[in-house]
């Protein structure tokens, strides 16, 4: 008994000493505040990141949410309007189609069709009809032609098919600009307007038309995302 006394007593001598108490409080603060801190701290950490995930999952819920609800709205919209459907039984060429065959049921009398995807999206025009089969030419022929119009300026310009196609003959004083979106104008052969067709992508100058700018476009329409094409008379 009396030994631990004396322990204690001695303990509490030396524990009392500046030195020595500088000397465990630093120890203690390095072997248990530091990494209690970190932890605190790592927790803290993940609990924000918790946060931000829950956060970005609501958004993207909400987003997916939204792309269904348009995607229904154009297809309600399509459904309604007066188009004959041709299933799509070849692309020519492979890879980016100039043409592309389409089976109907009945053979096409009138030579003016616009040809829609089924979001409603210009993919081409009647080019050959023949007993049931007939073959469209898309946008991405360099034959291709049509009016097109800038929604956000109300701009015409003429849009020329390729695999890369261009808009031309805009003044120079009118703006066009990366994302606008170009309809059909309704004007020359095909009076049917307000069908989407291309989004702007770069506006460059017309070395060949100096009174004139050009822009680089990206249809819409994209081949094999589509099993069938819509035909829709273009007067």
């Amino acid at each position: 008994m009396k030994r631990e006394f004396f322990l204690f007593l001695l303990l509490s001598i030396v524990v009392n000493i500046p030195i020595f108490k500088r000397g465990l409080h630093g120890v203690l603060i390095k072997t248990l505040y530091y990494p209690a801190q970190k932890i605190a701290t790592f927790l803290q950490d993940i609990s924000k990141a918790e946060v931000e995930r829950d956060s970005l999952a609501q958004q993207l819920a909400e987003l997916k949410e939204k792309f269904y609800v348009e995607t229904v709205k154009q297809e309600t919209l399509v459904k309604k309007l007066p188009y004959i459907k041709g299933n799509i039984t070849a692309y020519n060429p492979l890879g980016i189609p100039r043409y592309i065959t389409l089976k109907v049921k009945n053979p096409l009398r009138d030579a003016n069709f616009l040809a829609l995807d089924i979001y409603g999206n210009l993919a081409g025009k009647l080019f050959k009809s023949e007993d049931g089969v007939i073959e469209i030419m898309t946008i991405f022929n360099k034959e291709f032609r049509i009016g097109v119009k800038n929604v956000r300026t109300g701009t015409l310009g003429i849009l020329y098919g390729s695999e890369r196609p261009e808009v031309r003959f805009i003044p120079l004083d009118i703006s066009f600009r990366k994302g606008d979106t170009l309809v059909t104008a309704g004007i020359g052969e095909f009076k049917v307007a307000g069908i989407p067709v291309v989004i702007v992508d770069t506006v460059l100058k017309d070395e060949n038309n100096p009174l004139f700018k050009k822009c680089k476009v990206l249809p819409f329409f994209q081949p094999y995302r589509n099993l069938h094409l819509l035909l829709r008379k273009g007067k």
